[in-house]
Order: C-alpha cells, then structure tokens, then sequence
C-alpha cells in the first residue's frame, strides 16, 4: 500500500468532507480520511489505483483535488478579507441596535430601528458574502 496526499477544493461543511470520504472508501483498496480544516485527504491505496482515479472519484461528485503541494500558497485572501471587512462594516449597526435593548444601555439610534434600514444593512451580508454556502449547498 501506498499513502497519497490529495489538496480538496469546494468543502465547507463536515458534510462535504464526510461525503468524499464515503466515496473515496467505496473503492475497492483505499482507505481515506478527509481532514476539512486542512482542505486535504490522505488515502492510503493499493499499488494498482492511481491518483488519478482517485482525483476524477472526487470530481465526478463535484469538488476539485489536485496532489498537494506544499511550498506554493493555496490560496489568495485578499478577497476573502475584503467580504469579511465588508460584513462587519454592514453588521457593525446591526449589533449597535442590539445593544440599544439591553436594559440601562441610553443610546439610541432611532433610524437604525427602522426594518428598511435593517433590511438593507442585512441583504448583502446574506446573499452575496453568503452565496458561497449556497452554491456549496446546491452542489452536495
């Protein structure tokens, strides 16, 4: 047997990774454990499956695997810091009208209570910095 180190792309819930290993392990000669933190699978193969196989195994479902790779960045955050300044930028008056309910609190910002405000505030933080978990979810 053979240990094959694979980088897993798409995963953002245990059920994800939970699903690639029950498919990796229906594979006759392969045991598989998919850690979703690390975004990787180590699977331990026969010496007749290739990493091939197991790579179009992981596609076919519809996540991305590739052979790790260690030294090379995986990923660009830039985008990923720029939603999350956003949404708390968008959610900041959000938790400000929260605190204005807590009994003994005196500031008030009556045009935040407004639903539209609210609304508006709340909107892109769920559909567009969330869309992510969504086209995750369709995809399972």
């Amino acid at each position: 047997m053979k240990t094959v180190e694979l980088s897993i792309q798409g995963m953002t819930c245990a059920a994800c990774s939970a699903r690639i290993e029950k498919v990796l392990n229906k594979m006759d000669g392969v045991e598989a454990t998919v850690n979703l933190p690390l975004e990787t699978a180590t699977i331990r193969v026969d010496d007749g499956i290739t990493e091939d196989e197991l790579i179009a195994r992981i596609e076919k479902i519809g996540y991305g695997a590739e052979r790790k790779v260690e030294l090379t960045p995986k990923h660009d955050l830039r985008p990923l810091e720029r939603k999350v300044l956003i949404s708390a930028l968008l959610s900041a008056p959000l938790l400000l009208v929260m605190i204005t309910h807590i009994p003994g609190v005196t500031f008030h910002a009556d045009w935040l209570m407004s639903p539209w405000w609210q609304f508006a505030l709340a909107t892109p933080v769920q559909f567009w910095i969330g869309a992510q978990f969504y086209q995750a979810r369709i995809r399972v």
